[in-house]
């Protein structure tokens, strides 16, 4: 009797997913090549750090410097770096830079390059001097405060040795420092430019004091010439009534007359008495 046969079973690897080998090989070609500088993208790239000079930046803003330049170059027609940041721009000028002068070909690129690198030279140079600079003035000041301490230490030890401070007096609860001789110094000077000023204030009350008195003497002996003017007119006056009386009292009216005259500092002479000759 003859046997049926069962139809084969189908193969489970029929209905398996795609090798992986495939999936490698096609993520492999999606995957962008990763695009060089071209010499145009270099003599642009050039041409902005000579325009630009990033390199000359102050410290902290170096990186935003070459990030500007970046964002500038991507803007250039025919540029293909698009990808280009602040940070590979820089990198590719090192590059560059550390190429310069092995061409034997004097391009537009090269003669950027020599011209870059003696600007970045010079910069460099001033930075070290500033640097150096800044180094000495440290210094000066450094030994400013230096001398400082030291003269206030020696004021201290002569203090210590003349004595000052005996053994009966109270310790201090702590050390005498350089700080308090320099607080104890600057007091000493606030104290000596108070005493100035009380001094010139003094001074110039004495003055003061002084004119007032000699303007009330000038005042009292104006006075007195008036009063003394006064009575020696009033005696003139007296004295041309008796002449004109014919008095026999004339000789004693003119002796008193002569010693106001006298006192006055004023002579009387006998033309202003009418008493010359032909009286």
């Amino acid at each position: 009797m003859p046997t049926s046969r069962k139809p084969p079973k189908e193969s489970a690897q029929s209905t398996e997913a795609p090798s992986t080998a495939t999936t490698t090989v096609s993520s492999s070609k999606s995957r962008a090549k990763r695009k060089k500088f071209s010499k145009h993208d270099d003599l642009v790239l050039l041409r902005q750090v000579s325009a630009d000079q990033p390199f000359a930046s102050v410290r902290g803003s170096l990186m935003d410097a070459w990030t500007s330049l970046a964002n500038k170059v991507k803007a250039v027609q025919g540029f293909s770096k698009q990808e280009i940041t602040g940070k590979s721009a820089q990198a590719r000028f090192n590059v560059l830079a550390a190429a310069s002068g092995v061409s034997e070909d004097y391009t537009e690129s090269q003669q950027l390059l020599d011209e870059i690198v003696l600007a970045v030279d010079e910069h460099a140079r001033e930075e070290a001097q500033r640097a150096l600079e800044l180094k000495e003035k440290l210094e000066s000041e450094d030994n400013v405060g230096k001398l400082m301490r030291e003269e206030a230490v020696s004021r201290l030890k002569k203090r210590k040795d003349r004595g000052e401070e005996s053994e009966s007096e109270k310790p201090s609860p702590r050390k005498v420092t350089i700080y308090d001789l320099m607080r104890e110094d600057n007091e000493k000077e606030r104290q000596m430019r108070a005493e100035q000023f009380q001094q010139k204030q003094e001074l110039q009350r004495k003055q003061k004091e002084m004119e007032l008195q000699d303007r009330k003497e000038e005042r009292e002996f104006k006075l007195r010439l008036a009063r003394l003017e006064i009575e020696r007119y009033e005696n003139l006056l007296k004295l041309a009534l008796l002449k004109a009386r014919g008095g026999a009292a004339l000789d004693g009216v003119v002796g008193k007359v002569g010693d106001v005259g006298e006192d006055a500092g004023v002579g009387v002479s006998d033309s202003v008495l009418g008493l010359g000759g032909g009286a």
